[in-house]
Formats: C-alpha cells, structure tokens, sequence
C-alpha cells in the first residue's frame, strides 16, 4: 500500500511555548522527529510532509530537505491539518494510508511507525490503527493516561508476529473495571485514505467532548480501530518535565 507519514506541527501549546523548536541537546524536538521519519521512510519506499503553521517550524524541514505544506493556525486538530496538508499539495488520490505521527514522540521507535501501518494490512476490516504500551494499575489510575479498551479474541487470526486488538473504547477513567492488565495509548495513527477523509468530515461527538479524546469521534460513527501492543514506549513531551526527561534520555 501507498503509504506517506504526515507530521502536522504547530507553533503554539497551552502547556509547553514553542515546544517543536524546544532543544533537545543541539536539535530542535521537530528536527529529532523529521530525521526518524525520513530513515524510516527511506528504509520502507513511504513518503514524507510536514504540516505546519510556523515558518521557524518549516525551516526545520528545509534543512532537513523534507517536504512541508503551511497550513492556517485555527485549524483545531492534527487531522484536520492532514488533510489540509494533502489537500493543498493535491496528494489525496496518491497514497492508500496516510500516518499521523505526532511531533513531540522525539525517541519514537521505527517499528511503531511501520507496525501501526502493517496492522492495516493485517486487518482488511480496521479504518484506523494504532499503538499500545501494557501499563500496571496504578499508571493506569492517571487521568492523564489515556486507556483503551480491547478485544484480543482475534488478534492472532492476521500474523502471530505483532500481538493485535480491537478498540472497543478509549477513556481517561481506570478501564476496563478489575482487569488483570491495562493499557496506555500510544498517540501514532494510520489512516486508510478513505477513513481519513470520512474521519474529518464527522462531527464532534458527545464522548469525545467528554473525555478530551478525538479518536472516539471515529468510534461514535462507527469506524474500526485495531493497534498492536508495543514493548516500546516513546517519550511524549506535554510538559517542562517531559522536555527535561527527553533531554536525560536522548543523545
């Protein structure tokens, strides 16, 4: 399948100022994203667009020699400027999966890249997939953490070699109920092209607004998501304190 990963990156945060240029020990956090993007593109025949609103952002992807699409700071969502994004450089008949990776992963393993696409071919039925990182209960009692609800039962009908589920639910509350083991979401998305442009077309649904989540948009409409469950777990950076851990753990 057709694949190109989509960054959309933005210059402001309610959380972190300017957290795509933040520094990260001589590279900028949207640069440290760019480089694993362009390697694993290079080593997987996809393509690469950055969709951004900030000229400063952009110059970050002019040296890294990445293509890049300006897109206006009121759109709300990372999909919503995807789809902008490839809309304006007239690529949404080019691919058949489009991958929304975040721009603040800044240690994001290449297999989660690629696996989130694979689980797409591994599910004829999945609109969107995604990742998940096994997590104990008291992680899980975050409301920070976003949790999903699973269903294994046919996660081994497509390919013993990737541990792959359903998404029955996402939610900020500790879910499911008792469970022996709990999961936190991993923020990668790939999109089929179709799925995409139906996914940005819907409406803000009443649990999205609820739990602050833009994945239940797809669920309330009845689209399918499956993820794989992955050993790694990327550093997201929200916070100060994400931005000093990143800067311990990355060379």
């Amino acid at each position: 399948m057709k694949t190109i990963i989509v960054i959309p990156s933005r210059l402001g945060s309610t959380r972190l100022a300017n957290k795509a240029l933040a520094d990260i020990n001589g590279k900028t956090m949207i640069a440290r994203v760019l480089e694993i993007c362009k390697k694993t593109c290079l080593s997987n025949g996809f393509d690469l667009l950055l969709a951004t609103d900030s000229s400063l952002i952009a110059d970050e992807a002019r040296a890294l020699n990445v293509d890049f699409a300006m897109t206006q700071s009121h759109i709300k969502t990372g999909s919503d400027r995807i789809y902008n994004a490839l809309e304006q450089k007239n690529l949404l008949n080019k691919y058949d999966v489009v991958i929304n990776m975040q721009g603040d992963v800044p240690n994001i393993e290449d297999s989660i890249i690629t696996n989130a696409a694979k689980v797409l071919s591994l599910e004829p039925s999945a609109d969107i997939s995604t990742a998940f990182y096994k997590i104990d209960r008291q992680k899980a009692m975050e409301p920070s953490i976003v949790k999903p609800v699973l269903c294994f039962n046919n996660s081994q009908q497509s390919g013993a070699e990737l541990e792959v589920a359903k998404a029955l639910y996402f939610t900020r509350a500790l879910a499911p109920y008792n469970a022996e083991q709990y999961f936190e979401h991993i923020g990668i998305y790939a999109y089929r092209m179709q799925a995409l442009q139906k996914f940005v077309s819907l409406k803000q649904g009443e649990l999205e607004k609820y739990e602050s989540l833009e994945q239940l948009r797809a669920l309330e409409n009845n689209m399918q998501i499956y993820g794989f469950v992955t050993p790694h777990k990327p550093i997201s950076v929200d916070t100060q304190a994400d931005l000093t851990l990143a800067r311990q753990f990355i060379v």
